[in-house]
């Protein structure tokens, strides 16, 4: 009866500690808040993992009496005990979650009856494992503690099989050190014994919570261990051989994330390999995804597309929604960056149906930036701020939800602490009350106890006192935080459309400033023929006079001088609307930002650019071909596009400048598959490889200071974008540069046919 005495007496002192009831206070309140850091497919393998801790066997079929059930609990050891109890689990786990939990308790009010400490810690860590399967932490740790003091009296396997399920508690609760420290302390005892399959699973369980903790190198190297480990399972089953290609899908991850990518694709390949010859098809889509982001890491886009394409496929053939959804998203991602916009947006479409299925933030996250990214390259700059306010409001969410389960977390870490102290102080107190009893009354006894019992109790409630009272002041202090966050967030999206609006008007008032002589000079030009034409008049008006009083040969000098005055007047009228022109032109290109549309003919808006850049053009001798095509309205801001035509036909003007020989600007216009097709091309310097595909970025240019602001290029893709169409660039350095624009067009043709081909 010794074994049976001693169990009885950590029991109570553990049950005391709890409270008397077997819960430990304010551990509930974790679960609650606390999020979980597993995927489905993973707490499906840790319910399997742990069934295989005992080895197969067959579900309770048969009922037993009380009587019965005690006899076995008495006579069985290690593997036939652990078979029983995992049959008495698998009827338990069927059961409601409080009748499985009370069942679980009456098997260890049972096991107290017989004279097996084994079968004792082994009930109680079956109700912890219950517990921990229906939300009850504190329970679960509760039964979990008593269950790992009573093994240490215990042999080599009960006291691993009980460490093994106390890893598992702080693995699901994300104590991932104390985890790690106790599978350790599991696999040194399992080495002690001849359990090849079970120590396989716990060497592959260390792997995954090495990974878990970003320890790469020793998460590939454990995964390695437990792929020579399986070599000595004689008869895998099922989840053996899911944690095989796990394990290698691991090590492809870990050599991902050091950057050796050839290494990764090489596992990516094993674990397709394995999941064609064993069946599991599910595997090859988490590879091709696998491979996917590396390729994307690469900058290989179409290979990356084509393995996100499979990845996707397969998940929702094998209805894994939340990997859909991931994979939805690289799609929308992978497709943003090569310009395919439509694609991308019914993929991202597809992704945030699949939203709700997803079990980690960092998915929804990932949406978000992605939808962002996609808004912002299309010009839609008002949707992308909308898009990244919302993402920040999650993360703001999720923070303010992570803070609060980190205090308590961080809480019942030092409830667990003091937990194992408070054990250690019992065993210790029983330790001398044994010693103590043939000479200490009980009546000093009870004193003792109580005074110890007051003191505990204090203790405890004023700790948790002072945790609620720090709790609340972090809470309210995140809150302030938000609130202040998001009225900045409102003034911002203001801030940022004037913002917008002033930048676009002073780029176009900066390059007209840049442009003042040469427009100068040419209303100069037209002056002096008005001039020159009106003195000429006056002469003539002068010869008439004369005329007037010598009729001699009049109506001869009368005629020509009528026809020279008439020849004079139309050099004036010419000059004069000349003149027109340019002012027209002016005001048509500085006229303030707006977004109002209207029928457009192109033709006239590029002609009034080329009347404002006529000077730089003359100036630079360079030879303008227009080749204007039959090609209908569009609908469009002409001081939009005037300003966007203005900045490309200025960049070539001064590429064209650095080069040398006959110098040559060629505009087209053509309507090619629905789109209006307009393009800039000309002879000049060309644009090097290194910089070509940063042209469009903000501020950056690679002229002289002070002669660009680097927003020229910027502004006209966000126009050109904000009217649904597209700028393209082609370039080789030393061979010239073409800007192609892309509109959509609305109406039929224009009604003068085309203009042919215009030389200036």
């Amino acid at each position: 009866m010794r074994n049976r005495s001693a169990t009885g007496t950590v029991e109570s002192g553990l049950l005391w500690c709890m409270g008397g009831t077997g819960e430990i206070r304010n551990l509930d309140e974790l679960h609650a808040k606390q999020s979980p850091m597993i995927s489905p497919r993973q707490s499906i393998c840790f319910f399997l993992f742990w069934i295989a801790i005992a080895g197969p066997s067959t579900v309770c079929g048969q009922q037993m009496s009380d009587a019965q059930l005690e006899q076995r609990l008495r006579t069985l050891k290690n593997d036939s005990l652990d078979a029983l109890l995992r049959k008495l689990y698998l009827h338990e786990f069927g059961l409601p979650p409080d009748d499985g939990i009370l069942q679980a308790r009456h098997v260890v009010e049972i096991a107290k009856k017989t004279d097996s400490n084994e079968a004792v810690a082994k009930a109680y860590s079956n109700v912890g494992q219950l517990c921990l399967d229906h939300g009850k932490l504190a329970e679960a740790f509760g039964n979990f503690k008593i269950s790992y003091v009573l093994s240490q009296s215990e042999n080599a396997a009960t006291k691993a099989w009980v460490v093994l399920h106390i890893a598992h508690f702080y693995f699901n609760i994300d104590l991932l050190p104390e985890a790690e420290k106790k599978t350790i302390e599991s696999i040194a005892l399992l080495k002690q014994l001849n359990k090849d399959k079970l120590l396989f699973s716990t060497t592959y369980f260390l792997s995954m919570i090495y990974y878990r903790e970003n320890k790469f190198d020793s998460a590939m190297q454990v995964s390695k261990e437990a792929i020579d480990l399986f070599k000595n399972v004689s008869q895998p089953d099922h989840q053996d051989t899911t944690e095989f290609i796990s394990a290698h899908n691991t090590v492809g991850l870990c050599y991902f994330s050091r950057g050796d990518y050839d290494e990764a694709l090489e596992w990516y390949k094993k674990v397709v390999d394995l999941s064609r010859i064993l069946n599991m098809k599910v595997w090859e889509g988490i590879a091709s995804g696998s491979r996917g982001k590396l390729y994307l890491k690469l900058g290989y886009l179409e290979k990356a597309l084509e393995e996100t394409r499979h990845e996707l496929s397969i998940s929702k053939e094998s209805k894994e929604w939340s990997d859909a959804c991931n994979s939805a998203v690289s799609m929308g991602k992978i497709l943003t960056l090569m310009k395919r916009y439509r694609e991308a947006e019914l993929y991202l479409d597809s992704a945030k149906s699949l939203l709700p299925h997803s079990k980690e933030n960092r998915f929804r996250f990932t949406y978000y930036e992605v939808r962002a990214e996609l808004s912002r390259a299309q010009g839609k700059f008002e949707d992308a701020f909308v898009v990244l306010r919302t993402l920040a409001r999650e993360k703001d969410s999720v923070d303010h939800q992570n803070e609060i389960a980190n205090v308590k977390r961080d809480a019942a870490k030092q409830e667990i602490e003091k937990r194992d102290t408070e054990i250690e102080l019992l065993q210790a107190r029983n330790e001398i009350l044994a010693l103590e009893a043939g000479r200490s009354s009980l009546l000093s006894q009870v004193l003792i106890a109580s005074v110890l019992a007051f003191v505990v109790l204090v203790t405890i409630i004023y700790t948790a006192y002072r945790n609620k009272q720090l709790s609340n002041a972090q809470l309210m202090a995140k809150n302030e935080v938000i609130e202040k966050h998001e009225k900045e967030l409102v003034g911002s999206l203001e801030n940022l459309k004037v913002a917008q609006a002033q930048l676009v008007q002073s780029e176009k008032m900066a390059s007209l400033g840049q442009l003042t002589a040469g427009i100068a000079h040419e209303i100069n030009n037209p002056l002096n023929f008005i001039l020159g034409g009106v003195e000429a008049v006056g002469d003539e008006i002068q010869d008439l006079k004369v005329l007037a009083k010598n009729p001699s040969g009049r109506e001869t000098d009368l005629e020509a001088s009528e026809k020279n005055i008439g020849d004079l007047l139309d050099t004036v009228k010419n000059g004069v609307h000349r003149i027109n022109r340019i002012i027209d032109s002016l005001l048509y290109f500085s006229a303030p930002q707006h977004d109002s549309r209207e029928e457009v003919d192109i033709h006239d808006t590029l002609e009034a650019a080329l009347t404002i850049m006529n000077s730089k053009i003359k100036d630079a001798q360079i030879q303008v071909t227009k080749a204007y095509g039959h090609v209908p309205l569009v609908s469009a801001s002409p001081v939009q596009l005037s300003q966007v035509f203005l900045n490309i036909i200025d960049n070539a003007v001064y590429a064209l400048r650095k080069s040398e020989g006959q110098r040559k600007l060629r505009i087209t216009t053509t309507l090619q598959e629905g789109k209006l097709k307009i393009s800039f091309s000309d002879n000049g310097i060309g644009i090097p490889d290194k910089v070509l595909g940063n042209i469009m970025d903000p501020f950056f240019t690679t002229k002289e200071v002070g002669k660009g602001t680097g927003l020229g290029l910027s502004i006209s893709l966000g126009i050109i974008n904000n009217h649904g169409g597209s700028l393209q660039v082609f370039s080789k350095e030393g061979k010239g540069a073409e800007f192609v624009i892309y509109l959509p067009v609305n109406g039929m043709g224009r009604p003068d046919g085309p203009k042919g081909h215009r030389s200036a």
